[in-house]
């Protein structure tokens, strides 16, 4: 039995009647309207016809313009469960899949703040910023930096430790982000509220204890809140001991900071004169 020979070739387009009338080689093609209707509105002129991609040279249409068609949604059956998850919860509570855990942690009175916080807004609404999709601890922290934190920030503090156990443990720098935002946001608030200094300082603990094993994940040094906010409250409680273990502690971790620089200061400051 023969063998069966196939041959490809490719060569660049070529107008060819152009090509056969005068030897002329028009390799490119331009948008047109061959057959065109004039529809004047007073001042205004309309052009109305079918767009072809045409020889610039013997303006022969080739080929039409494929415009693109813009697709619509499909018309979901929603039932009456989903609806109620829609307009009480978010909509993405459920479709993340934490509606246990969101009647499990999640008190009425703490919802109905948060509806309150969204503004009462519908889902449709809210979902049509950008940053509230992606993956369910994005969703959480986002809801609870961007909404949920200047009404209540004890339940803003437990959005944060939901996303933060969402988390995929091969992701540790999302996990440290989401530690960092969290130290962050109650740092701002107990400015002007002592009481909230325990919930700020049990939270750069957690940072703490998250990061120790894994601080040899990181290449180059990066910045650790945690160690930063609890040396700050040390030095301020006049705790030296404490403040320079602490620094030893981050040095040896190798996080980024002036660790050398605060070591040295605290042990000049602890030796014996």
């Amino acid at each position: 039995m023969g063998e069966i020979v196939l041959s490809f070739s490719g060569h660049p387009y070529m107008c060819e009647d152009c090509w056969l009338d005068s030897g002329k080689k028009v390799t490119a093609l331009v948008r047109m309207m061959p057959e065109v209707i004039v529809a004047e509105f007073g001042n205004r002129k309309d052009y109305i016809g079918v767009e072809y991609w045409c020889c610039p040279c013997c303006y022969r249409p080739k080929k039409p313009v494929r415009k693109s068609v813009e697709k619509k949604p499909k018309d979901r059956q929603r039932s009456e469960y989903d609806l109620k998850w829609r307009k009480l919860y978010g909509g993405a509570i459920r479709g993340h899949q934490l509606c246990e855990w969101w009647d499990a942690s999640v008190s009425d009175a703490e919802k109905a703040r948060i509806r309150t916080a969204r503004g009462n807004k519908s889902v449709d609404g809210v979902n049509s910023v950008p940053w509230l999709g992606g993956s369910s601890a994005d969703y959480l922290s986002n809801l609870a930096l961007h909404y949920v934190a200047p009404v209540d920030l004890i339940l803003a503090a437990k959005l944060l430790d939901k996303s933060i156990d969402l988390v995929s443990e091969k992701d540790i720098p999302k996990s440290l982000s989401f530690h960092s935002n969290k130290i962050d946001m109650i740092f701002k608030a107990s400015r002007g509220d002592e009481d909230l200094l325990p919930i700020l300082m049990s939270a750069c603990q957690a940072m703490i204890e998250y990061s120790r094993p894994r601080a040899t994940y990181f290449k180059v040094p990066v910045a650790h809140v945690g160690y930063q906010k609890l040396y700050q409250h040390l030095i301020s409680m006049g705790d030296v001991n404490g403040a320079l273990s602490l620094a030893r502690e981050a040095l040896d971790g190798r996080w980024l900071g002036d660790w050398q620089r605060r070591v040295a200061r605290g042990e000049k400051s602890i030796k014996p004169k």
